[in-house]
C-alpha cells in the first residue's frame, strides 16, 4: 500500500493506487511494506501489465514484444512492436508489422512511456484504411488527457498514410497510453495501426530514420541550420567528387530541400547545357523529398519550385515537380494530387501557382522543342487535373506509335489518376504499350480494388499471364477485406 507511482497525474495515480490495493490485499497479502524502494520502473510496468491480465488477457503474437519504450530527446516512437494488444479480433500483423483486424468495441491497445522529463509533443499517426472502412473515430488517451481522431481513407489497407493529431502536454516518468476505438459501432475495421509518435513540439517527423525497434524517431529543426548551403550545393555538382559521397549530401539534408534547390537554382543562366547539367542532382533531391512525404518539406520545396505569376515553367520546375515531388510520393504508394491538396490547402498563394503549373504543364508536354525526358515530367504534372481535356491529352500519348518515355509518361501519369475509368483505359490499352510501359501499366493496376478487379479481367482473358501480375498485387489479394474482389481472385492466387 506503500507503493509510489509517477503517473500522468493525482488522479490516474489514486486509481492506480487503488487497483494495486486492492490486488496486494486480495491476492498478494504477503508483499512486504515498503516495496517502492525496491519497485524499478520495469516492476511497475509488470505489475500494471499483470492488472491488465485480470480485466482483459492479453493477446500474444510472433514479432509483437511489448517492453517500455525509452525516447531520446528527439522523440518516441509507440510502435505495434512494442504495444500491448486487448481484444477478440484485433491482431498483430506480423508480415505487415502492424496492428490489423480491429473490429470491436473492446479492441484497444496499450503502450508504456518512460518520459525522463517533462515535455509538449505533438502526437502523429501512422495509419492505413481502405475507403469502405473510412471514418471510424478512435481516442488516444493519457491520464485526464485525451486526443480524438478520425480513420480516414489512404484507398488502400496497403497504403500508409503520416497526420498529426495534436499536441499533448507530459510530465516526466513512466506513462500509460491507450488507443480505443471511440463509438460501439465501427464500420468495417477501424485501421491498420504502424505506430503513433510522440515529436517533441513544432519539429518534423522524419520516417525514414525512425527505428520502431529502439523507439526513437529522429527530428530536426530548421532553425539550427548554419551550413553554407552554397558550398554544398557545388560539391553536389562537382563531378569530381564519389557519386556516393554526393547522394550521401542529398540523403542528409532532404529536410531542407528547398533550401538546397535555391541555392542549386541560384543565378540559373537561360543555357540549356548549363541547365540540364545541374537537372539530375535536383532531380535526385526532390525525389528524395517526394519519398520523404514531409508535409512541411514538400510545402517549401513547391513554394521555391512553382513558376511565379508571369513567369514561364523552366524545365529544371518541370523535373523537379514531376519527376521529383510526383513521382517520389507515388513510388512510395500515396496518390500525389490528393497529398499536394492536403499539403497547399491553406496557401492561396500556392493553389494558385500550382494550378498555372498544371497549365503550363499541358504545354510544354506538347513541346517537341523540349527534351523528351523533360516533357514525360509534364505529363506526369498534367495528370495532376484530370479534366476531361487533361484525360484526353494523356491518352493521346498511349497509342502505339509514340516515342516510348512519352508514352511512359502518360502510364505513369494516369497511374496517379485515382478514378475508375483509368482502370477501363489500362484494360483497352495494354496491348498496345511497349513492354516496359506494360509492366507499368500492370503494376498501376494493384493500387486499389477497382483496379486490381481490372488486373484480375485482364488475367482471366488471357490479355495478361499470371507471371506479369507483381507480387505486390497479389499480396494486396490476398490481403484485401473486399468479399467480391477475393473470390474473384481465387483462380489467380491458387
Amino acid at each position: 500500500s506503500n507503493i509510489t507511482l509517477r503517473g500522468p497525474d493525482a488522479k490516474d495515480e489514486s486509481l492506480v493506487r487503488s487497483e494495486l490495493e486492492e490486488l496486494v490485499s486480495n491476492r498478494l497479502s504477503l508483499m512486504p511494506e515498503g516495496l517502492e524502494k525496491v519497485l524499478s520502473k520495469q516492476n511497475i510496468a509488470d505489475i500494471l501489465t499483470y492488472l491488465d491480465t485480470w480485466r482483459s488477457n492479453r493477446k500474444s503474437f510472433p514479432g509483437n514484444t511489448p517492453a517500455i519504450v525509452k525516447p531520446l530527446p528527439q522523440g518516441a516512437v509507440l510502435s505495434a512492436q512494442s504495444a500491448e494488444i486487448y481484444g477478440s479480433a484485433i491482431a498483430f500483423e506480423e508480415q505487415y508489422k502492424n496492428i490489423g483486424m480491429w473490429q470491436g468495441k473492446d479492441d484497444y491497445v496499450v503502450w508504456n512511456v518512460d518520459l525522463p522529463k517533462d515535455g509538449t509533443f505533438d502526437v502523429w499517426i501512422d495509419w492505413a484504411c481502405e475507403a469502405s472502412s473510412a471514418g471510424n473515430s478512435f481516442v488516444l488517451e493519457c491520464g485526464d488527457q485525451q486526443i480524438s481522431g478520425i480513420a480516414e481513407s489512404t484507398i488502400t489497407w496497403a497504403n500508409y498514410l503520416q497526420k498529426k493529431l495534436g499536441t499533448i502536454r507530459l510530465p516526466s516518468g513512466l506513462q500509460r497510453f491507450t488507443m480505443r476505438p471511440a463509438s460501439e459501432d465501427l464500420k468495417g475495421a477501424l485501421l491498420d495501426l504502424r505506430a503513433v509518435y510522440l515529436v517533441p513540439e513544432g519539429q518534423s517527423l522524419r520516417l525514414n530514420a525512425m527505428s520502431p525497434v529502439s523507439g526513437t524517431v529522429s527530428t530536426e529543426n530548421k532553425n539550427t541550420n548554419t551550413a553554407d548551403l552554397s558550398e554544398l550545393a557545388a560539391r553536389i555538382f562537382d563531378d569530381s567528387q564519389p557519386t556516393d559521397a554526393r547522394m550521401e549530401w542529398i540523403k542528409t539534408n532532404v529536410w531542407r530541400a528547398a533550401e538546397l534547390v535555391a541555392a542549386m537554382t541560384k543565378d540559373m543562366p537561360m543555357n540549356e547545357a548549363e541547365e540540364y547539367r545541374r537537372i539530375p542532382w535536383l532531380w535526385n533531391v526532390a525525389i528524395a523529398a517526394g519519398k520523404e512525404n514531409d508535409a512541411q518539406v514538400l510545402r517549401e520545396l513547391l513554394r521555391e519550385s512553382l513558376p511565379m505569376a508571369g513567369q514561364p515553367l523552366r524545365d529544371w520546375q518541370s523535373v523537379v515537380i514531376g519527376g521529383g515531388v510526383i513521382n517520389g510520393l507515388s513510388l512510395t504508394g500515396n496518390w500525389p494530387r490528393t497529398r499536394v491538396k492536403e499539403i497547399i490547402k491553406s496557401e492561396t498563394d500556392l493553389t494558385t501557382r500550382w494550378a498555372r503549373c498544371i497549365e503550363l504543364s499541358a504545354k510544354m508536354a506538347d513541346d517537341d522543342k523540349v527534351r523528351k525526358g523533360t516533357r514525360y515530367d509534364a505529363l506526369r504534372i498534367v495528370a495532376m487535373n484530370p479534366t476531361q481535356q487533361n484525360l484526353e491529352q494523356l491518352q493521346k500519348y498511349l497509342e502505339p506509335s509514340i516515342d516510348g518515355e512519352l508514352q511512359m509518361g502518360a502510364v505513369s501519369g494516369l497511374s496517379d489518376v485515382d478514378l475508375p475509368v483509368v482502370a477501363t483505359w489500362i484494360k483497352e490499352r495494354i496491348k498496345d504499350l511497349r513492354p516496359t510501359n506494360r509492366r507499368l501499366a500492370i503494376e498501376a493496376l494493384g493500387r486499389n480494388d477497382d483496379r486490381l478487379s481490372a488486373l484480375l479481367d485482364l488475367n482471366h482473358s488471357g490479355a495478361i499471364q499470371r507471371q506479369e501480375v507483381p507480387e505486390t498485387a497479389i499480396d494486396k489479394l490476398r490481403r484485401t477485406k473486399n468479399p467480391l474482389l477475393r473470390t474473384k481472385a481465387q483462380s489467380i492466387l491458387q
